[in-house]
């Protein structure tokens, strides 16, 4: 199973887990978990450590992969409190 196989199948179950108020998921929780997979991809991918900066090179990458799944323009794409207090080096 290729690495963006297992991603994608990661991402889709996070977006089923049953951990969902009424009103929806947690935007910082989705975030989290989104934010640590691509860490993961990011790791395997270029051999480099994350970095927490929203302007690095990983966190542009986050927030572009963030933006490719979603339609509608008007989700949040701000990762910089996820990538400062919740992504590991």
């Amino acid at each position: 199973m290729s690495d963006l196989t297992q991603l994608t199948e990661w991402i889709d179950e996070d977006l089923t887990d049953r951990r969902l108020s009424a009103k929806g998921r947690s935007s910082d929780y989705q975030k989290i978990v989104f934010a640590n997979e691509i860490a993961k991809l990011w790791k395997k991918l270029t051999g480099r450590p994350t970095a927490k900066k929203p302007d690095s090179n990983f966190g542009q990458f986050v927030v572009a992969c963030w933006k490719s799944g979603f339609v509608d323009v008007e989700v949040n794409s701000s990762f910089k409190r996820i990538l400062r207090h919740h992504i590991g080096q």
